[in-house]
């Protein structure tokens, strides 16, 4: 983690009294993390079950296509997927 420098000073009538360096951690992320759910379970298509994609919704910045066994057939043909975040 990397973390931020503020630079912080005091003034007093107008003149410098004293400054000081304050290590701030970074903020945190909003994006995903590992195997968190990007797209849910649906039929989106067809897709090759484990091919990955670039995401900005990821830590990782990659998400991957993954099956939804247990949701039956697509009327169209295969089977309902989900994409997930890479780790």
């Amino acid at each position: 983690m990397r973390s931020i420098w503020i630079f912080l000073c005091v003034i007093s009538s107008f003149l410098l009294t004293s400054c000081v360096f304050v290590d701030s951690p970074e903020p945190e992320s909003n994006k995903l993390g590992c195997y968190e759910t990007v797209v849910t379970c649906g039929c989106h298509g067809y897709v090759i079950a484990g091919q990955r994609e670039s995401t900005p919704y990821c830590e990782s910045g990659v998400h991957e296509a993954v099956l939804c066994y247990n949701m039956g057939y697509c009327p169209s043909g295969g089977l309902p997927w989900r994409t997930v975040c890479s780790c």
